[in-house]
């Protein structure tokens, strides 16, 4: 609804500037604004570069007359009297009414404790996203990526995403790991930057085109930069269609420059070549970064709530918990119903005649016992369900145990903790899903394993002094779950490894991979665990069986003595050798069906000989192997 909001706004630019109707410039811009707020960043170029190229030309003209005074006067006057001005003083009252009517139904319908306007949901999301409050993140990770170098970096990066999104999904990663680090490749970054430069440079070609051309270029800038902590929110990615539009003004200005200088045919056959293969690049680029799991589990979604919504309509709905990875369009599913505003990770006690859920508790009051994503309850209340699901987390053994308990199921990570202060427990959490096997992870996720850091005051349930909150992980088989708490830049607070119970298809994937290592030959050497080296894969396994998790404790290290030392990275040169240490967890070790697997791939160099083992930090060395490896 936003994108067909900027473009309602911006056919009324382009009516104004070729046919001057302003008043259909006005009925657009306030309908485009119902829309979405995404308006005003393509209001703003807009409104500036029209109203300073009228201040140019009426100050230039004032300089050149011989009564400068009057024409002073008379140029101050005429900006007073801007269209321009008009617009954006239309468009800031029509917005500002907006907002106080959404806060006064928000003030009228919230019966919580609330006093101020300022402590309704949309002022606090409004000035959190602006950067105006959120000093709780601010204060735990001030994350690289929202440094003005790295974040102009990041939005070129989208800008080339958008430009050539096939080239860009095929031949890259992610564009960013966790909100610590910044990693974006730089053929797309240069991409966008080119294609900036390239548009506004082409603006030359388009003359009465230019102020709306323009500001389709700057748009998806502006309200990038607009809403700097919003935009670099990994849940907040999507905002990038915005930049749709500076690849859309490109090829218009293409076109013009196509007509001009070859004529209408051959600016006609352009269009018709260029936009097929745009489309099937978006198409091709989704299929990419999409995957047939996600679209699978949005069908899924779906028609869960046309069960839901068939139950509900014109009722009062609760979502519980306001804040769920899974239930990410509850208010576009629930048209029709009345949402029950609810304060952020509270477990109140009465709020709604329904409540729909993404977790499942077999209660009486479940209403739709064969849904999957999505489910309903009838006279329940969420703190009812918070003790519920809590009884259910206590009545079994946690994965892992250490400031908070761990537990792990399908699709999911519970963490509990009782008793629980949010002002010392509340710092950032970061989770590693380590998959079974890495050919399931999404494409974007190529170069490493998933990373998940959730804002815990946003997504925590507190109730009976207890801190609840559940984060969902992939759906396909995960060897390990490393999770735990931390302070940006200063400390990991804890950190666990997790086991999930394995599945048949994990089992078999592994028990596999572990029968056709023993088939690969003889291993190089028998000690702690028996070695193989594969040179077709050019990897080092470690077996043994039988064998449980204190087989496979402390640091197992890994010594690689090249043929030519020159081969070694420059500060391994003066060692000898390079150190592939490692721990035994995914990605590297597995503990399965009584057994134990590692593998280890060695570096592409020729090698002499390789020494490997066994150690307990702080204590002794369980075994020691060295074995030749070239000939």
């Amino acid at each position: 609804m936003d994108l067909f909001g900027g473009g309602l706004a911006l056919h009324g630019i382009v009516v104004f500037v070729q046919e001057g109707r302003f008043r259909q410039l006005l009925v657009k811009t306030c309908a485009a604004l119902l829309l979405g707020w995404h308006v005003y960043a393509l209001l703003l170029p807009f409104i500036v570069l029209g109203f300073g190229g009228e201040a140019v030309a009426l100050l230039r003209a004032a300089a050149a007359s011989n009564e400068k005074a009057k024409a002073a006067r008379s140029a101050i006057g005429a900006l007073a009297r801007s269209r321009y001005a008009a617009l954006a003083a239309a468009s800031i009252l029509f917005g500002s009414a907006l907002l106080s009517l959404n806060l006064v139904n928000e003030y009228m319908a919230d019966d919580s404790e609330r006093k101020t306007p300022w402590e309704l949901p949309t002022a606090i999301s409004a000035l959190r996203r602006l950067g105006v409050t959120g000093d709780f993140y601010r204060r735990y990770h001030d994350p690289p990526s929202l440094e003005w170098g790295n974040f102009t970096r990041r939005q070129f990066y989208r800008a080339g995403v958008a430009s050539a999104p096939y080239a860009a999904a095929r031949g890259v990663g992610y564009e960013f790991r966790g909100w610590e680090t910044l990693d974006v490749a730089l053929a797309p970054t240069v991409w966008g930057a080119a294609a900036a430069c390239a548009a506004l440079a082409a603006l030359a070609l388009a003359r009465g085109r230019r102020l709306p051309m323009a500001s389709a270029i700057l748009f998806g800038f502006c309200w990038s930069f607009l809403m700097r902590y919003n935009t670099f929110y990994q849940n907040h990615t999507h905002e990038a269609v915005h930049f749709v539009w500076l690849p859309l003004a490109l090829f218009a200005l293409a076109l013009i420059g196509a007509r001009r200088l070859l004529g209408e045919r051959a600016a006609i056959a352009a269009a018709a070549i260029a936009a097929p293969i745009f489309a099937l690049s978006v198409f091709y680029a989704g299929q990419a970064t999409e995957g047939d799991r996600e679209a699978e589990r949005q069908r899924t979604e779906m028609a869960d709530f046309d069960v839901i919504r068939e139950m509900t309509r014109g009722e009062t709905v609760g979502v519980f918990p306001v804040h769920t990875d899974r239930l990410f369009q509850t208010e576009y599913y629930m048209a029709g119903s009345y949402r029950k505003a609810m304060r952020e990770g509270a477990c109140e006690p009465d709020v709604a005649d329904f409540l729909v859920s993404a977790y499942r508790f077999d209660i009486p009051n479940l209403l739709t016992p064969d849904n999957r994503l999505a489910f309903l309850y009838e006279d329940v209340s969420p703190l009812e369900l918070c003790r519920a699901k809590r009884r259910r987390l206590e009545s079994s053994e946690p994965a892992a145990r250490s400031v908070f308990d761990v537990y792990l199921r399908d699709g999911y990570v519970d963490y509990l903790k009782a008793p629980c202060d949010l002002r010392e427990d509340g710092a950032p959490f970061y989770v590693y899903a380590h998959p079974v096997d890495r050919g399931d992870m999404p494409a974007r996720f190529k170069g490493g394993d998933i990373q998940v850091i959730p804002d815990f005051d946003h997504r925590v349930m507190t109730f009976d002094g207890a801190c609840l909150m559940t984060l969902a992980i992939p759906a396909y088989p995960i060897a390990a779950v490393q999770t735990g708490q931390w302070i940006h830049g200063v400390e990991r607070l804890w950190d666990v490894f997790a086991n999930p119970p394995l599945g048949a298809e994990a089992r078999a994937f592994y028990e596999d991979a572990y029968q056709a290592i023993i088939a690969s030959g003889e291993p190089v050497a028998r000690t702690g665990f028996d070695l193989y080296l594969d040179d077709a894969r050019n990897t080092l396994s470690y077996l043994k069986a039988p064998c449980d998790s204190d087989d496979a404790r402390g640091r197992f290290f890994l010594s690689v003595h090249p043929v030519d030392v020159e081969d070694l990275p420059a500060d391994r040169r003066e060692l000898g050798h390079e150190s592939l240490n490692f721990t035994f967890t995914p990605p590297f070790g597995v503990i399965f069906d009584g057994k134990c697997m590692a593998t280890r791939r060695l570096p592409d160099y020729e090698i002499a000989r390789i020494e490997t083992g066994q150690w307990i930090p702080g204590g002794d060395e369980l075994w020691k192997a060295e074995a030749a490896v070239g000939d």
